[in-house]
């Protein structure tokens, strides 16, 4: 009599192809010889997903006859899946279990809905509970792993893995990979997956390390650095590892020509790895980008990177106000530390395609005066640059949220993440202002911020912004797209018949 081999599903409810946990799960599951499958949603947050949707999941699970069923998730997510997961209850007998950072920080919430709740990395956690589960074993002790019996949470530590070296590289295997397309489940080959985001624009994104150095008050990771501890919250891939997943997506998908390295904060190193990694980087012969604080870029760092293959980055400023930069968002540099990077950027707009610049908006605390400065710093930076504002969102037991708790503030519904799309911002003319401000000239961004109050100023903003900004600038911008793809197909090779 042989053992029963489990077999697990692994959802992922993010908009794009990537989710990291998912991936490294999955790549465990197979390590341990688990029967994997990978189910990708790939809508956004505001999307319909109906009961069809789920009805049809739940058939395709129970003919792949699954064991445990494992959903990631951040907050944004929790309705979605609290219908996938009610859904799979109801049509099937198989265990749900929620993985992601939500999970980890609301983990009793979680348990009204889900049948289990993983608050920790999940890669060993995961494997360990399918294998019980499978062979009809009890799931009590599992680190990281909680469920309610008899209405009582059992609880066992929350763990993390400090060796991220010890994980086989996130899987990739399309063979057992599928797609949710027209309320039904689909195998996902690589020509779906070469016109989704982010392949379509031919970027893989892989992560060098986990955690953060960082406190900011908004960010989830203050959370989870009261869970863990800060001493060992921040754990680096090493460069060797993080190299062979580069060259194995190379090979296997030999079109990606950029790779998306996502860090919260790539440059905090030990030293020699940024050494290493720029050699070792740079005969690949591709190019990448990063998200990188300021406080950490130097001369010499950005010679050697751009020589490596840098050709873009993002950085933050979240807000030109030092009150509400240090005093609410609890930003470890100063304003002028990010001033004085952006100058120093400004000698490689040569050498660099492209940076991306983050504002936080739509936040209670701030005034008007504190919006001012942001537009000050920003309409100061020298163009081209992009800007990516999000619509402030108070994630549960993040250090902000539990500020706001203590201080009695009422908390807005829509503020939520599971109420709102936090690429959605307000669209009040200081909002639009500081958008505007990647793009306009300086002088014309502080016309219309000085004159703001005036009724003649605010005509004059809603004729230029709806007219130009949303109407001819854009417009401009399609032609010079046809253009360039025009003059791209003309310049090709004519083909001639032998």
């Amino acid at each position: 009599m042989t053992n029963h081999i489990p077999t697990v599903a692994l959802i992922s409810l993010q908009n794009t192809y990537i989710d990291f946990g998912i991936r490294y799960i999955a790549s465990s599951c197979r390590k341990a010889g688990l029967n994997v499958h990978v189910l990708w949603i790939t809508r956004e947050p505001t999307d319909p997903f109906d009961r069809n949707s789920c009805d049809a999941i739940a058939r395709w699970l129970e003919e792949k006859e699954v064991d445990l069923v494992g959903i990631g998730l951040m907050s944004v997510h929790v309705n979605r899946a609290s219908l996938l997961t009610q859904t799979i209850q109801t049509k099937t007998r198989i265990p749900v279990i929620w993985g992601g950072v939500h999970a980890i920080v609301d983990p009793v919430s979680c348990l009204n809905i889900a049948d289990y709740v993983c608050t920790g990395d999940g890669e060993l956690s995961f494997v360990e509970l399918a294998s019980r589960l499978a062979a009809k074993n009890e799931p009590e002790g599992i680190d990281n792993i909680w469920f309610q019996r008899n209405g009582e949470i059992l609880r066992t530590p929350r763990r993390q893995i400090s060796d991220l070296d010890s994980f086989p590289p996130p899987d990739y295997e399309l063979n057992t990979h599928w797609t949710l397309r027209d309320q039904s489940v689909f195998p996902l080959d690589e020509h779906i997956l070469r016109n989704g985001i982010p392949w379509i624009l031919k970027r893989h994104h892989t992560i060098s390390s986990r955690g953060c150095p960082h406190a900011c008050s908004y960010c989830y990771n203050t959370a989870l650095k009261r869970f863990f501890g800060d001493e060992h919250y921040l754990r680096i891939r090493s460069v060797d590892k993080l190299m062979s997943e580069i060259n194995g997506i190379i090979e296997q998908y030999p079109f990606i020509e950029t790779i998306s390295i996502m860090d919260d904060s790539f440059l905090f190193k030990p030293d020699g790895w940024l050494e290493e990694f720029s050699a070792k980087f740079k005969k690949t012969g591709r190019t990448f980008g990063l998200l990188v604080h300021p406080k950490t870029l130097t001369r010499d760092r950005i010679d050697m990177l751009i020589d490596a293959g840098l050709i873009g980055f993002q950085m933050g400023l979240q807000s030109g106000s030092e009150r509400i930069s240090r005093g609410i968002y609890n930003r470890s540099e100063s304003v002028d530390d990010f001033i004085q990077t952006t100058r120093l950027l400004d000698e490689y707009m040569d050498r660099l395609h492209a940076r991306t610049i983050d504002v936080i908006v739509d936040n209670p605390y701030e005034t008007d005066e504190d919006q001012e400065e942001t537009i000050k710093v920003l309409s100061g930076i020298k163009k081209p640059f992009h800007i990516q504002l999000f619509s402030l969102t108070l994630y549960p037991e993040t250090d902000l949220y539990r500020r706001m708790v203590a201080e009695k503030k009422p908390i807005p519904a829509e503020m939520l993440p599971e109420n709102k799309e936090y690429l959605k911002f307000k669209p009040t003319l200081m909002n639009r202002l500081i958008w505007m401000t990647h793009s306009t000239s300086r002088s014309t961004v502080l016309f219309f911020m000085r004159n703001r109050k005036t009724w003649w100023g605010k005509f004059l903003f809603e004729i230029y912004y709806h007219c130009w900004e949303k109407g001819l600038r854009i417009g401009l911008r399609k032609v010079k797209h046809i253009l360039r793809e025009f003059l791209k197909f003309a310049r090709r090779p004519a083909m001639h018949s032998p």
